[in-house]
């Protein structure tokens, strides 16, 4: 019975390594709970600059368009000019 009661007795007298572990715990927790708190706003984060990045490069596409347009029709507007101007 002293067995049990050495064992016992120096668990129950050293509280403060079981403070440190029941903090280091809760440290753990406030980690993991960061942690996924902080994924998901990368998550929104991501996704919102995702669609803004979709949006420059529809607009940059839409505006060479725009120009190739008007640069064709420039130059077939200056082509016809020429043939009047030979004709």
């Amino acid at each position: 019975m002293s067995e049990g009661c050495c064992t016992i007795a120096p668990l129950s007298n050293n509280w403060i390594a079981y403070a440190v572990g029941v903090l280091f715990a809760i440290g753990l927790v406030l980690v993991a709970v960061n942690a996924i708190f902080y994924n998901r706003r990368y998550d929104t984060a991501a996704s919102k600059f995702k669609v803004e990045i979709v949006e420059l490069k529809v607009a940059a596409v839409e505006a060479r368009d725009k120009e190739q347009s008007r640069q064709e029709a420039a130059n077939n507007a200056e082509k016809a000019r020429e043939v009047e101007r030979i004709a």
